[in-house]
């Protein structure tokens, strides 16, 4: 855009510029000659003494005698004529006008200077960024699975009246499998979940009874976990019922008649589930019979016979599933007992100076 304002105005000087030049620089005697024309004092004179002599000029009044006033004038004006004629052979001094040359000024140039390689970008210094020192992160406290009852420093930190709130992750510890947890109020001031192994030694608090929790749950639903067990029946009679988790035909699996079938669990082969029942009076642990759970044929066997006043409840499979342990007031007050899966070689696993029930055997 300024370099075609720059040249318009290029153009605009050398057009008229040269028109200007002739005008100054032509003929100065006819300059001369029309100044003279104008100011001749001849002239001047004719056209006065017209002025004073024409009728047309002089006022008129009523009469043709002239007035006072311009009688009174004419002295003055004769004397002006003589004044302003000139005087004969006297040559008159020429009036020179010089034409004044005018010059025009240079006009500014401007001079651009244009770069083939652009100027380099400015470039940023980085500093490093100074490196921070590691905070040593402190190690979580370890929560164990459970306390010994023999390590009693441990164990004082778990036997409060106001029980923790406990994690529950997804997976039993593999401690735990093969153990045997139950519930118990050993110290009194709440019930808490203890585990010992099948032979009866180790005994232990469990820290955090979702495993405990978790494993009763898991007695309900097959090991490969396509069915699951459940009760079913009117307010006076209640049997076991097999249905597939993902749907499909139900199937009934006890015929109590009067009474309540309850506590099942799964043995570990999925072909046979294990119960207690109150269906001749007391309750006693039964075992029933399946085999193929999508077409069972069901059979139950009666494992433990007692007196009217004993119970024997909630029932569980060893991992390998040949045995069982229950708990059982046999002996006056409830205690854990073990027998082999056919219901012989009943025993107390352990006793303890406190009620104790429902016990679970941990699997995978």
């Amino acid at each position: 855009m300024k370099r075609i304002l720059f040249g318009f105005i290029i153009l605009f000087l050398l057009v008229f510029i040269p028109i200007l030049l002739v005008q100054f620089l032509k003929d100065p005697g006819a300059d001369e000659q029309a100044f003279e024309e104008r100011f001749d004092p001849t002239s001047v004179v004719k056209q006065v003494t017209n002025s004073l002599s024409s009728p047309s000029q002089a006022p008129r009044s009523a009469s043709a005698t002239p007035s006072l006033s311009a009688t009174r004038n004419a002295p003055a004006q004769k004397e002006q004529i003589e004044r302003l004629t000139p005087t004969p052979n006297v040559p008159r001094a020429p009036i020179i006008i010089t034409p004044r040359r005018i010059t025009p000024a240079p006009f500014p140039t401007a001079t651009f200077t244009a770069s083939a390689t652009p100027p380099p970008p400015p470039t940023a210094t980085l500093s490093p960024t100074p490196s921070l020192s590691p905070t040593a992160t402190p190690s979580p406290t370890i929560t164990p699975v459970y306390v010994l009852l023999d390590d009693k420093e441990t164990l004082e930190r778990y036997i409060r009246p106001t029980p923790t709130p406990y994690f529950t992750p997804a997976k039993i510890p593999n401690k735990l499998i093969g153990k045997i947890g139950f519930v118990s109020d050993l110290f009194g001031s709440g019930i808490r979940v203890y585990v010992v192994d099948p032979d009866g030694s180790h005994l232990a608090l469990l820290t955090s009874p979702w495993p405990y929790q978790s494993m009763r749950n898991r007695e309900w639903i097959s090991p490969d976990g396509r069915y699951v067990v459940y009760q079913g029946g009117s307010q006076d009679r209640l049997d076991l019922y097999l249905k597939p988790l993902n749907g499909g035909p139900h199937h009934r699996l006890t015929f109590v008649g009067t009474g309540q079938a309850y506590d099942p669990a799964w043995s570990p082969d999925g072909q046979r589930i294990v119960f207690a029942s109150n269906q001749e009076g007391d309750d006693d642990i039964f075992v029933v019979t399946f085999g193929d759970p999508e077409h069972p044929n069901p059979h139950t066997e009666k494992l433990t016979r007692g007196d009217d006043w004993q119970s024997d409840k909630h029932p569980s499979y060893s991992p390998d599933g040949t045995q069982i342990v229950y708990y059982s007031n046999a002996t006056g007050s409830e205690q854990i007992w073990i027998m082999n899966a056919d219901g012989s070689n009943r025993r107390p696993l352990i006793e303890l100076d406190a009620r104790c029930w429902d016990p679970v055997w941990f699997k995978p």
